[in-house]
């Protein structure tokens, strides 16, 4: 890793000290607002985050439209204000108001696990309020252990360690990850850690999570059947209605020696609460970034279409099947990136389309944008998604001939621009040039 500079890190720190003083002395209402002010910033400023989630949600909920993506994109954001507000806030928090911010629901799954005797693991995601969470589960029944990973600067690290521990929590490192936490589960305590977080493959397992292949870690479920704990679901989820956060514990999940069938059960319940939270979930993650691993090296190709309308008829022309709507029929998910217009159409695996060669994927796009660093999108998109692992070798680009930019970039970034116009390409009516199959 590459080694950070003391400058960068000290002017980060006090930038971070701002954004939390500011929340934590203003009054609520203001450090409301305040807090949605730097979550729109965050998100203007690393527009990476939102075309990252955007093409989440295409891929995973093809059943919702673009619109419905974006609202839930902006649910994210919004999510992230209210877990910086009670985050800053955490000094203030104490036992006597911690009901004026979240309450207890199942929590009597807890209790039973307690009885057992054997230490309770939480099963927590990156979803609704996961810092809130610990920490108030710390004033409302008791302390607990929490599995961390330090953060890139050491000063913001200490500053979020001191609030995390404000309420008598314990932090678990890393590095003596199976020792702290077997540790803690023999004297019969609780221990919470985050599982929706993407693994590598000499890590993890790949699972179904919202029908696509995740690779997650096992070693929750490892310790579970090693240790015997109970395992609980648990996540502090936003309630509007109530303007305020239920801890809400979901009853345990059995893992015996099958850790494999442990880590599925597992991402099962997780998938069913985003579905009813999903603008509670950190859908700016990457991740289905790690993917299986494929025989031969994948192939990428951007083609300049003439209109929605004439990319749904090169779709039906071109699939083996004819589905009514084949726009939701290819693999997954039509993935649309950026602003409106969409630079890219859609993302579209080949499987079940006619010529297409194994492991080839085609990005349709729209000709008016075909101009505005659409193959830069492209690029983008495809390393968002770690897709240089699974052997990505080249990236081919039908010409055309007044946008030759789009070329440029692609060859910048050592990718293949594959034939000429008149060999990948026919004309349409609208003039535009389209690759298509002849109809």
């Amino acid at each position: 890793m590459r080694r950070r500079s003391a400058t960068r890190d000290t002017l980060e720190y006090w930038m971070a000290l701002a954004v939390v003083q500011s929340l934590a002395w203003t009054p609520l209402p203001v450090a409301n607002w305040l807090a949605r002010r730097y979550a729109r910033l965050l998100d203007l400023a690393l527009p990476r985050l939102r075309r990252v989630a955007l093409a989440n949600l295409a891929m995973v909920l093809p059943e919702l439209d673009r619109r419905a993506h974006q609202r839930i994109a902006d649910g994210v954001f919004r999510s992230i204000a209210r877990l910086l507000v009670a985050f800053a806030r955490f000094p203030r928090i104490h036992r006597g108001n911690i009901a004026d911010w979240i309450r207890y629901e199942g929590f009597e799954h807890f209790e039973e696990a307690r009885k057992r005797g054997r230490g309770v693991l939480f099963a927590t995601a990156h979803l609704g309020n996961w810092e809130l969470s610990a920490f108030a589960h710390a004033w409302m029944a008791a302390p607990m252990n929490v599995v961390i990973r330090p953060l890139d600067n050491p000063k913001i690290d200490a500053l979020v360690e001191r609030r995390r521990t404000l309420s008598g929590n314990r932090l678990i490192g890393k590095k003596e990850y199976a020792r702290g936490i077997l540790k803690a589960l023999q004297g019969n305590e609780a221990v919470g850690i985050l599982v929706d977080q993407n693994a590598s493959l000499e890590e993890g397992m790949f699972v179904d999570f919202f029908g696509i292949p995740a690779c997650a870690g096992t070693g929750f479920a490892k310790l579970a059947a090693h240790s015997g704990a109970a395992v609980i679901p648990g996540f502090a989820l936003w309630i509007e209605s109530e303007r305020k956060y239920v801890l809400r514990f979901y009853p345990p999940i059995e893992i015996a020696d099958d850790a494999e069938a442990g880590t599925r059960a597992l991402h099962r319940q997780l998938e069913a609460v985003i579905r009813e939270y999903p603008d509670q979930w950190l859908w700016i993650h990457r991740r289905w970034k790690t993917r299986p691993p494929v025989e031969k090296p994948r192939s990428y190709m951007l083609l300049p279409l003439c209109s929605r309308e004439d990319s749904e008829k090169f779709l039906r022309d071109s699939l083996l099947e004819s589905p009514s709507d084949p726009w939701r029929s290819i693999v997954r998910a039509i993935a649309p990136i950026g602003s409106p217009p969409a630079p890219l159409v859609g993302l579209c695996g080949v499987a079940n389309l006619r010529g297409a060669e194994e492991g080839e994927i085609w990005y349709l796009v729209e000709p008016e944008s075909w101009g505005k660093g659409v193959a830069t999108e492209a690029a983008k998109h495809l390393l968002d998604f770690g897709f240089g692992q699974l052997g990505l070798h080249r990236m081919w680009a039908t010409c055309v001939p007044e946008n030759p930019a789009s070329a440029r970039v692609l060859e910048k970034v050592g990718y293949e621009r594959k034939g000429s116009s008149s060999e990948t390409s026919r004309s349409t009516a609208c003039g535009r040039a389209a690759f298509c199959t002849p109809c």
